[in-house]
């Protein structure tokens, strides 16, 4: 048993066991895959992201866009992969700044 992050393409991490024959999701038998899901896509609005598309592509929340903006002047609404490297960059040096303020 471990946990695996997008198991099968489902969003957010879920607890899987590998068997000789491959994975499978290990849910408690309580909780259906559709509300593992939904737990997860909730987890991600919690966390300011409104949705990933299937190309990769993040979507802020309107509310985590707008904190970035007023805080540390950074303005992101959509953030592509490819793009990642460079978001991580920008956003260390304004936080940097931030904590010296």
């Amino acid at each position: 048993a471990v946990h695996a992050p997008g198991w099968a393409g489902l969003p957010g991490g879920y607890p899987v066991r590998i068997t000789p024959d491959g994975t499978e999701l290990d849910l408690p038998p309580q909780l259906t895959e559709k509300e593992a899901v939904e737990i997860n896509l909730d987890g991600q609005r919690h966390d300011g992201i409104a949705r990933i598309g299937a190309d990769g592509l993040v979507e802020f929340t309107e509310e985590s866009t707008e904190i970035m903006r007023a805080e540390l002047g950074y303005h992101c609404k959509q953030l592509a992969l490819d793009d990642a490297g460079q978001a991580a960059a920008e956003l260390a040096a304004r936080y940097a700044e931030y904590s010296r303020r």
